[in-house]
């Protein structure tokens, strides 16, 4: 158990987002040391982003997930293992699932983003999913936690959401860090908070920030038509396709003459985003 919290910290360094030779030398003297496999419980599992690296780290066994979105649970099905099931966290209680010593998850992270302007938790309709998601720490009695959502989980509502988890989970000693995906190895420039909560010793996460990052254009050529749905391509408008035709890598809205501007481009709700493009030679806003 001395080593848990550095596997913690391999485990994430060595997913699809990390790649790093002296902390995978690193990971390799641990695993000789640790004859322990962990097994882990996942909740809001989604298609299994979060429970990848946990899947291909041979020192942890998940053996439950669970996520209400069929689809998503399909998907997980393929390319992780059969123990996810489709379902409510709601519904769970911690006395009927696999005994396990680290549980991860990533609850909706609607409650925690800029436009949610509410300000106490127990007006947002999904902010009860955070607090299953505590429910079901204590209710487990987990050694090690792990969750993941937007940064301003950590901020939200006056970090009303950050002290829930303190308050609730004070038998752990929790940290949290933020992760911003192309400083690890990723295509996007997209942040993470990632809480860990541990009752057998402090989890750091490596400070990893490779020189340099991938971009939309190396991502995009990786698609080619070996790919199952390489052909499932949605056109837009034509009208849609002649206002896109005035903006540049990089662009966005504002570079769309006035005549040719909608009620997006104009309007109260106007942001970045609208009609943006991605330039090939930088990273990406989004996967």
């Amino acid at each position: 158990s001395e080593h848990l919290s550095e596997v913690m910290d391999i485990a994430l360094s060595e997913s699809s987002f990390y790649k790093n030779e002296s902390v995978s030398s690193v990971s390799e003297k641990i695993n000789q040391d640790l004859p322990f496999v962990y097994d882990t419980l996942s909740l809001f599992s989604g298609a299994g982003m979060l429970d990848y690296p946990f899947a291909k780290d041979e020192q942890f066994k998940l053996v439950f997930a669970i996520d209400s979105d069929k689809a998503a649970v399909e998907s997980y099905k393929h390319n992780i293992g059969e123990h996810v099931v489709c379902g409510s966290v709601l519904d769970l209680k911690g006395k009927s699932l696999p005994e396990a010593k680290v549980l991860i998850g990533g609850a909706p992270c609607k409650p925690f983003t800029n436009v949610n302007r509410i300000k106490r938790l127990e007006d947002h309709e999904d902010s009860k999913l955070i607090a299953e998601n505590i429910r079901l720490v204590k209710e487990t009695g987990v050694d090690v936690f792990v969750l993941e959502n937007v940064p301003q989980v950590l901020s939200s509502c006056e970090g009303k959401y950050y002290q829930m988890i303190l308050d609730e989970l004070s038998g752990y000693e929790v940290t949290a860090s933020l992760v911003t995906d192309c400083e690890v190895g990723g295509y996007t420039n997209r942040k993470r908070a990632i809480i860990c909560g541990s009752k057998i010793g402090k989890i750091t996460l490596p400070n990893i920030v490779l020189k340099s990052f991938k971009t939309v254009g190396q991502a995009l050529v990786k698609v080619t038509d070996r790919w199952f749905n390489y052909k499932d391509v949605t056109m837009p408008r034509t009208d849609t396709q002649v206002r896109m035709s005035f903006v540049p890598q990089g662009g966005n809205w504002k570079d769309i003459p006035e005549e040719y501007r909608t009620a997006a481009c104009t309007g109260a709700k106007k942001h970045s985003h609208c009609y943006h493009r991605l330039k090939l030679d930088e990273t990406a806003c989004a996967i």
